[in-house]
């Protein structure tokens, strides 16, 4: 009989019972905000609200608020990745009801620690682009001109073999996990220059005694920064009051000496991509003066040769009388020789007898005494000959490759070495040497050239070996339960055939030489550090460590949620007793049991096959000591593990 009931006075009665409605499984949270926790809790007046970053072993409080506010604020902290988070709510009143989320994930916000940086580059240069994001990435992605990049999903941009087209805008884009968004880095220009080199120059300047003289340089030298250093001989100058400009393009000597008059004035231009000395130049005083860009001239017999000289003298203007000479005797106009009067000289059809000493005389028309004479040998040039092919070679990533040619030939002797049909810029030299890397293997040739004619070479294979690289590599730490499998796993590739040797602790895990390592049924000795090392023909390369941590908890209360719910444990910790509820969900085998620190059953639960319903069931602490223990649920041969601690 219920005298206060009734129609007009109905008594409720309510379940206790709690249920999160978020956050949910798989969402994913940004760390330096507020969570908001939603709930509904009924049959108490308080709840206790908790989160936990170890999948349950551990709680921390975020608040005690009234079971019908039915939400908490949880203000997260600068947290880093973390996909073991879980709220649970307790009844203050009730503490053998609560409910605990599936796991769901923290991300830390994204920042850029550091933009790349614009370069100036060479061509056939390495580099590379570095960004530097705080927070957690879940990808990269780097563009140039707006075009996305393939395969550049890592922070480092590697650029290889730079040609010209590799000048540009890049930026990198970094892609966050949800609320976190994603961050573009600043815009860098990339930009390969070409070999400094001096166009033109000045050469013979005219002088007098007091007066102001100039010499000058013009480098083509685009888009970059460039130094220069004018010498007298070996010897660099110095600013003075009467020297100025020692380090531009020209130079000023503003009162000319005896001292200044005379040849050996250089300027050395330094850009990025080198450095270029100029011819030398000279001043001079009264006088006529013959000079040759080379003191010998290499000819092919049979063709026509042509002997270009400088005359000037000073004052300038002033009329010369010129003459050639071969080996002290002087020529005539005719078949043989046109320009025996002039600066220039083509001796036709060139022969064996035609090769000697050839002087230029020029003089003051009007004063024969003041005169100037120069010097230059023709020598006979042959057609080159190959004698020593390139050899194709096969080199390491990182190794150094050589190429060379051997050639029979006269007179000056010019190469031209090209890859894959483009010529390599100062490549030169009968011997190329390069370090070894994916950009620069390819298909080599030279030209080689003297004054009769050219001739191309083999074409020559170099083939770079990949250096060994993780593509799947092992993650810093890995937990793993008791009686569980330990499985680690590396994915690489490399030159030839991979060989694997395991690790533990600094000590080769014998008969251990497969990409994944298993070792099943885990004891606690099976902790510690692990990691592989791969043999390839190119030399030895180390995985990353991993430190396993072996634990009695499951991180997967997961598994059983198809079928069993409204888990609790209570009280907990526990010194004579432990009731663990649960709803079963559908007919089913279940066990409980009981274990301690070192995985060894002390307390048979039950073992029944149970039809769906409510269940609680009395674990007995009683005769156990003051520890950490595990509660074992198997159904139907799943099984999850919640902890119980014990205190006396």
């Amino acid at each position: 009989m219920n005298p206060s009931g009734g129609f007009s006075s109905p008594i409720y009665l309510e379940t206790p019972r709690i249920t999160i409605q978020s956050p949910l499984r798989a969402d994913t949270v940004c760390a330096q905000n507020a969570l908001t926790v939603r709930f509904t809790a009924r049959g108490m007046q308080n709840v206790r609200v908790e989160y936990s970053l170890s999948d349950g072993l551990t709680w921390e409080l975020i608040d005690v608020v009234p079971a019908s506010q039915g939400t908490a604020v949880w203000n997260i902290s600068d947290l880093q990745y973390n996909d073991r988070v879980r709220i649970r709510v307790t009844g203050i009143e009730r503490p053998d009801v609560s409910a605990i989320t599936q796991r769901f994930v923290i991300v830390a916000p994204l920042a850029l620690a550091q933009q790349p940086q614009s370069q100036n580059i060479c061509l056939g240069d390495d580099t590379q682009l570095l960004v530097i994001a705080s927070g957690t990435v879940r990808r990269y992605q780097w563009f140039k001109d707006g075009v996305a990049l393939p395969g550049t999903d890592a922070p480092i941009l590697r650029i290889e073999d730079a040609q010209f087209s590799t000048s540009g805008r890049y930026w990198c884009e970094v892609y966050g996990f949800g609320g976190c968004g994603d961050l573009r880095s600043e815009d860098v220009v990339v930009r390969v220059a070409r070999p400094t080199q001096i166009v033109q120059s000045s050469r013979a300047i005219a002088a007098r005694l007091g007066d102001r003289a100039v010499l000058w340089v013009e480098a083509e030298v685009p888009n970059e920064a460039l130094s220069y250093q004018w010498y007298r001989g070996e010897n660099p100058l110095r600013e003075s009051d009467r020297i100025r400009g020692v380090n531009s393009s020209r130079l000023e000597i503003l009162s000319v000496e005896a001292g200044d008059i005379g040849g050996g004035y250089t300027c050395v231009v330094v850009g990025v991509c080198g450095t270029a000395t100029s011819r030398a130049m000279r001043l001079f005083t009264t006088g006529v003066y013959v000079e040759f860009a080379s003191s010998s001239a290499n000819v092919c017999v049979g063709a026509n040769a042509t002997l270009i000289a400088d005359v000037y003298a000073n004052p300038s203007g002033a009329a010369l009388s010129r003459q050639w000479f071969r080996n002290g005797l002087p020529l005539v106009e005719g078949a043989k020789y046109s320009g025996t009067m002039a600066d220039t000289l083509v001796i036709r059809n060139v022969d064996n007898a035609d090769l000697g000493v050839y002087t230029l005389r020029a003089e003051l028309t009007a004063d024969a005494s003041q005169y100037g004479e120069s010097d230059i040998t023709v020598a006979a040039a042959s057609a080159p000959v190959i004698t020593t092919q390139p050899q194709s070679v096969s080199v390491c990533e990182g190794e150094t490759a050589t190429l060379s040619v051997g050639v029979q030939a006269t007179g000056e002797v010019t190469y031209a070495w090209s890859k894959d049909g483009t010529v390599l810029p100062n490549e030169t030299s009968a011997t190329i040497t390069f370090v070894g890397t994916s950009a620069r293997g390819g298909s080599y040739s030279v030209v080689v050239s003297t004054a009769c004619g050219s001739v191309t070479s083999a074409v020559a294979s170099v083939t770079i070996d990949p250096a060994t690289q993780f593509t799947q590599n092992l993650p810093p730490t890995t937990n793993v339960t008791l009686g569980q499998t330990l499985t680690l796993t590396v994915a690489a590739t490399g030159a030839g055939t991979l060989q694997y040797q395991w690790y533990k602790d600094g000590t080769e895990l014998t008969g251990e030489v497969a990409p994944t390592f298993t070792k099943p049924n885990v004891v606690a000795t099976d902790a510690g550090r692990y990691w592989v090392r791969i043999r390839t023909a190119c030399g030895d390369t180390f995985s990353d460590t991993t430190t396993v941590a072996t634990s009695l908890v499951s991180s997967v209360y997961d598994a059983l949620l198809d079928v069993v719910t409204n888990t609790s444990l209570a009280p907990n910790p526990s010194s004579d007793a432990a009731e663990f509820s649960f709803d079963l969900l559908r007919t089913s085998h279940v066990t409980i049991s009981l274990l301690d620190a070192s995985g060894r059953q002390v307390v048979q639960v039950m073992d029944a096959e149970l039809a769906a319903g409510p269940y609680v069931r009395t674990i007995n602490t009683s005769m156990l000591a003051s520890g950490m223990y595990v509660v074992v649920v198997n159904v139907d041969g799943r099984r999850a593990l919640r902890p119980l601690s014990v205190i006396k």
